[in-house]
Parts: structure tokens; sequence; C-alpha cells
């Protein structure tokens, strides 16, 4: 038994940074364990820190509530701070950038009227932003936000832009999910469903990704530098004649 004194909801919250509205709502998914009551007060103790805390740094690194519950399922009865470990593992060279949190009117300092439901929703469905449970809304790329002042300031619309995000997203999402899945037929499959010890196929697995990701990355970099080479070219003939003009 601990020593530590219990916590309520709004100490919990507190501590660890996390809404009351979000605590509850994690723990309506089973993401964290229900409190004990003391009559109608709830009780948190340090275990339900340590889970929330790793919901939070999970969520913070970009992993949505889905992948989440996922992982907190496979991983039951590991450490926290060793399920934590591969998720910085995941993420680490893939995200290098924090994401921005935003309250609802920031959204628009850019776009200004041109943001509308409509367009939004289409951005949360590329990934660009996220809808917090509290109304803010957190921005996944700060760089691509960045992106989108300069296309603002050179005239294109938000429309436009979304559209641009839209592009992005699908053939994108094709060519990692590609990547995804050949790693986990070749190596991440594997090892996890014949693991005896879970800690030690994560480590396995998390080394595996260090030597692919750059890879991977580096392999799409190069294959784009080409495809906008050749379209560069093909632009370059269009725009330009043949043979020079003479009197």
């Amino acid at each position: 038994m601990s020593d530590t004194p219990p916590l309520t909801i709004e100490e919990l919250s507190a501590q660890v940074g996390v809404t009351v509205r979000n605590i509850r709502a994690y723990q309506a998914q089973g993401l964290i364990d229900a409190p004990e009551r003391s009559g109608r007060v709830a009780h948190y103790d340090e275990t339900h820190v340590a889970r929330l805390e790793l919901v939070r740094d999970l969520r913070e690194q970009g992993f949505g509530l889905p992948a989440i519950e996922r992982l907190l399922k496979w991983g039951e009865g590991i450490d926290p701070r060793e399920l934590r470990a591969f998720a910085d593992t995941l993420m680490h060279g893939i995200i290098e950038e924090s994401p921005m949190v935003l309250e609802p009117g920031e959204v628009s300092d850019v776009w200004g009227d041109q943001l509308t439901p409509e367009l939004v929703q289409r951005s949360i469905a590329t990934g660009f932003l996220r809808l917090e449970d509290d109304g803010r809304f957190v921005v996944m790329s700060p760089t691509l936000r960045a992106h989108g002042r300069q296309l603002a300031a050179l005239g294109v619309s938000f429309e436009e832009a979304v559209t641009v995000l839209e592009t992005l997203h699908e053939h994108l999402d094709a060519l990692a999910a590609t990547f995804a899945e050949l790693f986990q037929r070749n190596v991440s499959g594997p090892a996890l469903a014949e693991a005896d010890d879970r800690a030690q196929a994560l480590a396995q697995v998390s080394a595996a990704l260090d030597t692919m990701r750059p890879w991977a990355t580096s392999a799409v970099n190069a294959a784009f530098r080409l495809a906008l080479q050749r379209h560069s070219e093909a632009a370059l003939e269009e725009l330009l004649p043949a043979e020079a003009e003479t009197d």
C-alpha cells in the first residue's frame, strides 16, 4: 500500500496537466482505471497519475485515442516508462516539432472569413488539425501552418491550400502505408506475435525502427525530387517556345 495521499480529480488534473473533462473522457474510454470512492468523492492514486501521464504524453506526441487504447491493452503489465520509451521511438525522427495548441479564435488569424466550418472539417480530416474536447485546436505541424501563411501571402485561398493538404494526405498516406505494411510483415508482426517477453520485443522493434525509418524518409525524399524535376522540365517546355522566333 502506498503512503501517497489520494488525490481528488481536481488535484489529479493540476498535477498532471490534463483537464478534468479529459480525465473523465479517458476514464469513460477505459484509458485510465476508475477511481476508488469514498461516498461521492473519487480518489486517485499514483497508478492513475502514471497512466494519465502516459496518455498525456502519447497525445502530445500525436497519437490518436484508438492507437493509445490498443497500445495500453497490448502493454498491460508493462512499466509505463517502457511504453513511453517505445512510443518515443515510434515518433522519434518523424515528428520533429511539437504540435501547437490554439484557441478557437486563433485559428482564423491567417485566413479570416475564408475559414468556413466545412473547410475546417476538411483540414481535420487530413490530420493537419485536431479538435480537442475542450474546443481548442491542435495544429499537428507548425511548419505546415507557417507554409500556409506563405501561401496566403501569395494570394492562395484557404480552399486551395486545403486541397493541397488533401492531396498530400492521400498520396503520402499511401506511401506511409506501404512502408508500415512492409515493416509489420517482416519485423514487428513476427517479433510481437512470438514474444515471450513483451518488453524485450518492444526493444527489438524499436531498434529495427531506428534503422528503417531514416531509409524510408530518404527514399521518399529522393523519389519526390526526381518527380519534381520531371514536372519542372515539362512545365518549362510548355512555357518556352521550341524555337526562337525570327524576324
